[in-house]
């Protein structure tokens, strides 16, 4: 074992599996930043964990998504979408023109 376990995730299986929902839990508050977006990438057949920034869902409604993070984690999911996994840079790049 490399060292302690600070988090753990599962990924959604049954009945629908490809759509790639994961569930994570944090064992020690503060290891992960409320709000901010982390992505998982593989180099070597190891998994990293890279901080990306904050997520455009936040507190309040007052954001681009339109919904916050006392909304329902599946409405969050279904309105925000793919945009729930966005930072504010992310969306604006995208959203230029």
């Amino acid at each position: 074992m490399i060292g302690k376990s600070v988090a753990r995730i599962v990924c959604r299986g049954g009945v629908a599996p490809q759509d790639g929902a994961i569930i994570g839990l944090a064992f020690e508050p503060g290891i992960f930043k409320p709000g901010y977006i982390y992505e998982i990438k593989t180099f070597m057949d190891q998994f990293f964990i890279e901080e990306i920034g904050p997520s455009l869902v936040t507190d309040t409604v007052d954001n681009p998504v339109g919904i916050s993070w006392s909304t329902e984690i599946g409405r969050i999911l279904c309105v925000g979408g793919g945009r729930a996994f966005m930072t504010l840079d992310e969306y604006k790049n995208i959203n230029k023109g």
